[in-house]
């Protein structure tokens, strides 16, 4: 059958769309045994092997009846090429995404010179000579009255919150970049993971790049955490008192930022990675979709997959303690917080009421930019229709 010459006339393509659509547009990236990872930038569909094919010979000069023509002749196998079009069209996938996005004017050429060998060898030295001083005691540990590096309190809240703030910021700065260079566009903003203001940086379109070098764009913002950290730790060798204290609060919010993306029963970096590695591109709603289908149906739940089990439980023990976290840390430490300030508003003396004020206003921000982010993104659910 796959010599046969097949030429087939009554093949329906007058279906509202072009007789031969261009899909030039769309990436189409090998994902694992027949499968194959499509889209336009914004939006990935998974596709077996033939589906991949079809989109290569949709290239605005090959025509629907053609294609389903040449997939007979070549595989002797029909195919609703007009369908599969069809199904492209209502996922959206029929015109390139728009572009734009965080630092859309840096090239990739140039966001790829952070990611050559060179750089990397620096980075290493970096990393090496920062271990080296700890372990041979050259260097040491700061502990978490580092935090308070000035003797000023509210120079030390202060400090810290910016401090903080703008390390957050060159971490997803950092993804950005790390996405650049591989081409793909990447948006910064707020968000929340339960009950924790994080900022974000969604890289759609990372799918569309191969499956290897999508670690890169995951991995970024660890790695410059990690640089950050050696670097300080390093500079702590020369510097005065003053400044060592300073850079003694860098390593802590540095290494508080990488202990974070562990926390991965959330969607941190090393989820991404993670998903990436168990090639579990819904890892996340197929572990939470199991444990709902554990709940009703056991015998339904054991066709899931050893691995999609195993990350559901551990989604489990980690909300759970982080749930005892909250209770037993977060909210006593905030309600420590909030009582000191106002203790020392009461006092009516200066500095005691601005060390109070600042205290309070500190607290007061981070909660209701939480609410406000929170109360957005589920209000921006309801009007999709999303759970």
């Amino acid at each position: 059958m796959g010599t046969e010459t097949w030429n087939r006339t009554d093949v329906v393509t007058d279906i509202g769309l072009s007789d031969r659509p261009d899909l030039r547009h769309l990436s189409v990236v090998a994902d694992g045994p027949d499968d194959f990872v499509v889209g336009n930038g914004a939006r990935f569909i998974n596709v077996p092997e033939i589906a991949a094919t079809i989109v290569r010979m949709l290239d605005g000069n090959c025509s629907i009846l053609e294609a389903t023509v040449r997939i007979h002749n070549d595989r002797g196998t029909d195919v609703e090429v007009q369908q599969f079009v069809r199904a492209l069209d209502g996922q959206g996938l029929l015109t390139p995404a728009p572009g734009g996005g965080t630092l859309a004017w840096l090239p990739p050429r140039v966001a790829g010179l952070a990611f050559n060998p060179v750089v990397y060898a620096l980075v290493l030295a970096v990393y090496t000579s920062a271990a080296v001083g700890v372990l041979t005691h050259r260097i040491a540990l700061p502990g978490f009255k580092a935090v308070l590096w000035s003797q000023s309190p509210t120079l030390s809240e202060l400090s810290f919150a910016a401090t903080a703030v703008l390390l957050l910021l060159f971490h997803e700065i950092s993804h950005v970049v790390a996405a650049r260079s591989l081409g793909v566009s990447a948006h910064l903003s707020l968000s929340t993971r339960m009950w924790f203001l994080v900022a974000q940086t969604r890289v759609t379109g990372i799918w569309g790049v191969e499956r290897s070098r999508r670690y890169r764009a995951h991995l970024a913002g660890m790695g410059w955490d990690s640089l950050t950290t050696s670097i300080a730790l390093l500079a702590t060798m020369f510097a005065g008192p003053g400044l060592r204290s300073f850079l003694d609060m860098v390593v802590l919010i540095t290494a508080a930022q990488i202990a974070w993306e562990f926390m991965f029963f959330m969607k941190t970096d090393i989820y991404y990675a993670l998903a990436n590695f168990l090639r579990c591109k819904n890892l996340m709603a197929d572990a939470t979709n199991f444990l709902r289908i554990r709940l009703h149906d056991h015998t339904r739940s054991a066709a899931t997959p050893r691995k999609i089990r195993w990350y559901a439980y551990f989604i489990v023990l980690g909300r759970l303690g982080a749930v005892g976290f909250l209770w037993g840390y977060t909210l006593p430490l905030d309600w420590v917080v909030a009582h000191r300030g106002l203790t020392l508003v009461a006092t009516g003396r200066f500095p005691s009421v601005a060390d109070g004020v600042t205290s309070l206003a500190l607290l007061g921000t981070s909660w209701v930019v939480f609410g406000v982010v929170f109360l957005r993104r589920r209000l921006h659910r309801g009007a999709e229709g999303r759970p």
